[in-house]
């Protein structure tokens, strides 16, 4: 099965969301996972992604009451060529955003699929609800899901991707010049935390040895290598924001990244696909 994950960038969708859809149907995936899909065009989103055979949506807005926080201007989706049901929900309810994660369950021809399409805000913005939204999701991956998973989506880290697979997270933690130590950090919003807790939550999530058993299906393909980057942003060079991680029971055959979309302004985060088998 071919999987899609990319960030739309809600801001002015609605003038380009036929060109999103379009993109979308040339890749050719039976599984998209998007993020960042304004609240007042999701419905018109999925109809127009019906149009083009994906028959089955789930987003993370219709099943979530509002967090403490209040929503976010968008939300979360996944859309499949196949039937495809709400997941589990009540994991999410706590989280400070819960729109920004959708679960679905696909009814792939070969068997059942968990996906979950996850946006982890900018910590710049949202400080150490960031931090909350990796842990409740941490916490989720712990649990067997019973099935094949996928886990997709802009989870706004790492700040860098090191050869040998493990990550620099943007707490930006060096332990040996902090040995035993505590560094606190003050958001916005006048939450304060030990980074080494931003630190412990992140690579929970995207580190070398997370706390579950999915993979980047992009790692495996380059080794950690190289890849290019999936989003600019101010003040900095380009990151690896975007990822697909999935369950050891799939083969990851290809993956890649849709580079011209973010090059041609289409959104500010490129597409990233695999290809598992």
């Amino acid at each position: 099965m071919r999987v899609v994950s990319w960030n739309v960038r809600y801001a002015g969708l609605e003038t380009r969301i036929a060109e999103v859809a379009s993109r979308l149907v040339d890749s050719q995936a039976d599984i998209v996972v998007l993020q960042e899909v304004a609240l007042p065009l999701l419905d018109s989103a999925a109809g127009l992604l019906e149009n083009y055979g994906y028959v089955s949506h789930v987003d993370g807005v219709g099943r979530a009451a509002a967090g403490p926080y209040g929503r976010k201007p968008f939300g979360c989706m996944v859309a499949s060529k196949w039937p495809a049901v709400p997941g589990p929900n009540d994991w999410r309810l706590d989280a400070p955003f819960p729109e920004l994660f959708a679960r679905a369950i696909v009814s792939a021809p070969d068997g059942p699929v968990d996906v979950t399409s996850v946006h982890c805000p900018n910590g710049s913005v949202d400080g150490w609800k960031k931090v909350a939204m990796f842990r409740v999701l941490a916490a989720a991956l712990a649990q067997p899901a019973g099935m094949r998973r996928i886990v997709a989506g802009d989870f706004n880290e790492p700040k860098d991707l090191l050869p040998d697979g493990s990550i620099v997270t943007l707490a930006d933690v060096d332990p040996a010049a902090q040995p035993g130590g505590h560094r606190l950090w003050t958001d916005r919003d006048g939450q304060t935390g030990d980074v080494h807790e931003w630190e412990e939550a992140v690579q929970a999530v995207l580190g070398a040895e997370p706390a579950h058993d999915l993979r980047d299906a992009h790692r495996v393909v380059n080794g950690g290598v190289f890849m290019p980057k999936t989003h600019f942003g101010t003040g900095h060079m380009g990151r690896w924001f975007d990822h697909i991680l999935a369950s050891p029971e799939f083969r990851v055959a290809r993956g890649g990244v849709y580079s011209e979309w973010l090059d041609e302004g289409i959104s500010d985060h490129a597409g990233v696909w695999a290809r598992l088998a």
